[in-house]
């Protein structure tokens, strides 16, 4: 874990996590699936880090695809490998700033607790209620 003094959240003494950080290389078959995705938000990525807490119980998950308001979860433990459509996690700060970028009901700590979220950038919707955060902190602009 490590502390720091003060985060970009406006906590202090905040306590992050490692991420777990476990590597998914896509199968042709998989990439295929994910590419006829309509409206993709993001470039496909063949190889997926996990995204949740270092030492989480259970299969590993990362995101492989975010399209409109869905997002396609790759979750793997051995030779099991299932692409899911899971909803977003609803949880955010306590100051508001940010919120959760993974599913929800997920093990362990929430993403803006963890070192790292794997390098990708949160899918649109994600970054809309970000934005409608911050709004709401700052008040109306114009």
């Amino acid at each position: 874990m490590i502390t720091v003094g003060s985060t970009p959240y406006g906590r202090e003494m905040t306590t992050f996590s490692p991420v777990c950080g476990d590597v998914l290389v896509l199968t042709e078959a998989e990439l295929a699936e994910l590419a006829a995705i309509p409206d993709p938000d993001t470039e496909l990525e063949s190889e997926l880090p996990c995204e949740l807490e270092a030492g989480h119980p259970g299969p590993h998950l990362a995101q492989a695809q975010a399209s409109r308001d869905l997002e396609w979860w790759m979750l793997w433990q051995h030779a099991r490998r299932d692409l899911m459509i899971l909803e977003p996690c609803p949880a955010e700060t306590t100051d508001g700033d940010t919120v959760c970028n993974l599913p929800i009901d997920h093990p362990g700590r929430h993403s803006f607790d963890l070192t790292d979220i794997g390098g990708r950038t949160p899918a649109p919707h994600h970054q809309q209620k970000i934005l409608e955060l911050a709004r709401r902190r700052t008040g109306p602009t114009g």
